[in-house]
This record gives C-alpha cells, structure tokens and sequence, in this order.
C-alpha cells in the first residue's frame, strides 16, 4: 500500500470510531493533499539543498 493511501486512511478513519459518510471523505481529501504537497515541496527544499552543499567547489590553497 503506498503511503498516500495510508495517509488517505488515517485522516478519514482515525479521527472517529464510526465510518465516515461520502461527503466527510470528500471533505477530507485537500487536507490529505495538502500534507503530500507541503511534504514533496519541503522534501525538494531539503534535498536541493543538500546537492547545493555537497557540490561546492572548496579552493585550493596556494602552495
């Protein structure tokens, strides 16, 4: 199961022990949309930022 999935069913089942009528999941989903975007944008940040450290050009010092 991907994790989207999984996401999907924790905001929809895991805020009440009753199952949730159609328009409570529809409710539900720019919510689950929203964390997947904030996490791929900061994930990108996160990893950009990294590749921009590791590829510094350190200078050489005169011999």
């Amino acid at each position: 199961m991907n994790p989207i999935m999984i996401l999907w069913l924790f905001v929809c089942f895991g805020k009440a022990a009753k199952s949730p009528s159609l328009s409570e999941t529809i409710l539900a989903l720019p919510e689950v949309v929203l964390a997947v975007v904030g996490l791929v944008f900061h994930l990108f940040i996160i990893g950009y930022t990294v590749h921009l450290i590791a590829n510094m050009s350190v200078p050489k010092r005169a011999s």
